[in-house]
């Protein structure tokens, strides 16, 4: 149990100390994208765009793959991208990308976290856990085909320099999270956790809470009673329902 929580710190300082992609100079630096100030960017992804080292990101990123597999890394934890899949990604998180195929094809949009912060949606850190937990989703095919023509529109908004642009991108924007708040709900109400996966997810849940509102890797580090108490108290509270046969 020990070895498992200084893993768990382990990775979150490893998270602290990470370098931070300039996203906005990586793609303004390959000239093929459409933007709104440095809020919103929407591009056309084919082959390897982004660092093969692991980095971390300001900024949130969604990708929809149209052809071909990628393989990846996303806090650590290995993902596979293929055709009909998306990908959403929260600010904060450890990307890595392992291979792409020579055939990848793909819609990748970054959002800045005002952005993000600026659409008023209900509910904002429950989607933020749910997106944290299935950062790859499974696309249907009335789901593709509404992200294909959500980004055509916002293409044509941009394109066509709408005096209102930005808010206009941020109703579209809107719209998209509510139209996946159902597929979210249906995921989270889906997910059976065993114990351990049920201890590890709480204790995750607590440090990052401890983390988000302190805002300081040192001072994270130097929590370790709080940190080993959370863990022992979500321990227990495994141990008590296996012992009452809880599911």
């Amino acid at each position: 149990m020990i070895k498992l929580l200084y893993f768990c710190v382990r990775i979150f300082n490893f998270a602290n100390k990470m370098n931070t992609l300039n996203l906005r100079a990586e793609i303004q630096n390959k000239g093929r994208f459409l933007c709104v100030n440095d809020d919103f960017y929407i591009f056309d992804v084919a082959g390897n765009d982004l660092s093969n080292h692991p980095f971390k990101i300001d900024m949130y990123i969604c990708c929809i793959c149209l052809q071909g597999e990628s393989i990846g890394k996303i806090n650590l934890l290995p993902h596979h991208m293929s055709s009909s899949k998306m990908s959403i990604n929260v600010s904060g998180q450890i990307l890595e990308q392992i291979s792409i195929s020579d055939d990848f094809k793909g819609i990748c949009i970054f959002m800045s976290n005002d952005f993000i912060n600026s659409l008023g949606l209900p509910y904002n850190f429950q989607t933020y856990m749910l997106l944290q937990d299935n950062p790859v989703l499974d696309l249907q095919s009335g789901q593709l085909e509404a992200m294909i023509s959500y980004c055509t529109m916002v293409r044509k908004v941009i394109e066509n320099k709408h005096p209102y642009q930005l808010d206009v991108i941020r109703h579209l924007t809107c719209a998209f999270f509510y139209g996946m708040g159902y597929y979210f709900h249906e995921i989270s109400k889906n997910k059976i956790l065993s114990n351990d996966e049920a201890l590890m997810d709480n204790f995750s849940k607590e440090v990052q809470l401890f983390y988000r509102k302190e805002r300081k890797g040192t001072l994270l580090c130097g929590q370790t009673t709080f940190i080993r108490r959370l863990f022992i108290n979500h321990y227990k509270a495994c141990q008590w329902e296996n012992c009452c046969g809880m599911d």
